[in-house]
């Protein structure tokens, strides 16, 4: 069985964003944690875009007629996205911190 680069290309897409959705789905954050609505929504809209993603990548498997650019694109930002998350260990303030103390 051989791949062409946009099925190599969305196979790896699949796992990385299924990997994202389960390292965010299974962190709990601990009893003395404040509760902050902006970063549980930022939580709930990454994991909720990654299992979207998993679910239109299976059950498109057979159409996916996007450019090989595009696959590739996307490959890199599901990488990225896949990096943070893995780099924060599922906790979501970890990468929103850091981007308010770059304010001026």
């Amino acid at each position: 069985m051989s791949l062409d680069y946009e099925s190599l290309f969305a196979a790896i897409r699949l796992v990385m964003h299924f990997a994202t959705f389960l390292i965010l789905a299974r962190f709990r954050a601990g009893p003395d944690a404040r509760y902050r609505p902006g970063v549980s929504l930022a939580a709930v809209a990454i994991a909720g875009s990654s299992l979207a993603l998993v679910v239109q990548i299976l059950t498109n498997w057979h159409a996916l007629n996007i450019p090989g650019t595009t696959q590739a694109f996307a490959t890199v930002y599901a990488s990225a996205v896949f990096a943070a998350v893995v780099y924060s260990k599922g906790n979501v303030a970890r990468l929103i911190d850091p981007l308010k103390q770059v304010r001026p």
